[in-house]
């Protein structure tokens, strides 16, 4: 039975590892998140740090595996010298597209950062969220802010991430 998308991706990188890289991989995707546990719990007594920290660890793992895959699809053979004239204005047109499309994304992303923070600023007094961790209401409404513009920015990030990658992997 042959595998679509990225499962089949995935079988066959495994497939083309030796035993050291494979074993290498069980010990990213089993070891790592154990002992980083077992130290988060000794460093740290607040749950919500732990969370975090292995939020963080688990990400980052995700990171490394997405660079293996990217790095081991761009070292494959570009193809004919046919299939990269075709591809040629297939990756200007994408790119393109998402540079008109993310200039006006990132104008509504900024304006509505803008407006969740004067929404956090002109709320009642009322509001006690980040003031028991000791965050004055000003502080809340600009973090709050600017989460969802961090948030919203790294999102079009990973959107464009996905189409330069898919753009020169299909000619592959």
């Amino acid at each position: 039975m042959k595998h679509r998308g990225i499962l089949g991706v995935l079988l066959r990188i495994y497939k083309n590892m030796s035993v050291c890289e494979s074993r290498a991989l069980c010990v990213l995707f089993f070891l790592v998140p154990y002992f980083a546990l077992s130290l988060f719990r000794r460093l740290f007594t607040n749950p919500s740090v732990i969370f975090a920290c292995m939020t963080c660890t688990l990400s980052s793992m995700g990171i490394a595996v997405s660079v293996y895959i990217v790095l081991y699809i761009m070292s494959k053979d570009k193809g004919s010298h046919t299939m990269r004239e075709v591809s040629g204005p297939i990756k200007e047109g994408a790119e393109g597209y998402f540079k008109g499309q993310y200039s006006s994304i990132f104008r509504y992303t900024l304006v509505i950062g803008v407006c969740i923070c004067l929404v956090y600023l002109l709320k009642g007094s009322d509001t006690t969220a980040g003031t028991s961790q000791g965050l004055s209401k000003n502080a809340v409404a600009m973090l709050t802010g600017l989460s969802f513009v961090v948030g919203a920015s790294l999102s079009a990030l990973t959107g464009y991430m996905g189409i330069w990658v898919s753009v020169r992997a299909n000619v592959r």
